[in-house]
């Protein structure tokens, strides 16, 4: 993995993402960047694009995954090695215990359902002041007319 002590040192060759989910790794990558006096990256599409997600209107939200490789590249750390060029061991061990197709598809980008609203049991219900209350809208209206 290191070439000598001094190649360690510097970090080179050091791949601390190589098996880690890339969805995880976008997030917490974003908030050490924000932590550390950057910005939050502005989302949407951009200037000129016209035209829609073929799932515009459907109810059918998606959100995109990228691939880690992808992560890694935007957030300036070191990309994990193409699986081809993992050394004969690690690639045996990962064939031997089925994690191959798992890592190959963690390097793909992929789709999950988006989640609208408050969260999977649906939006947040608004929170309810008594009718009797002074701070309801009901109330003010009705001291406020003679």
């Amino acid at each position: 993995m290191y070439r000598d002590a001094a190649s360690r040192r510097r970090g080179e060759g050091a791949e601390p993402y190589r098996y880690a989910q890339p969805a995880t790794v976008q997030a917490k990558l974003a908030r050490v960047r924000i932590r550390g006096g950057g910005r939050k990256r502005k989302g949407g599409t951009k200037k000129g694009v016209t035209g829609r997600h073929p799932n515009y209107g459907s109810g059918n939200g998606q959100k995109r995954v990228p691939p880690l490789q992808e992560v890694c590249r935007k957030e300036a750390v070191a990309e994990p090695r193409p699986l081809e060029e993992l050394p004969a061991g690690e690639q045996r061990m990962l064939a031997d215990s089925g994690l191959l197709a798992v890592i190959g598809g963690q390097r793909q980008e992929t789709f999950r359902a988006k989640v609208l609203g408050g969260g999977p049991s649906g939006p947040k219900p608004r929170p309810q002041t008594p009718t009797g209350s002074p701070s309801s809208p009901v109330m003010a209206l009705a001291e406020a007319t003679p």
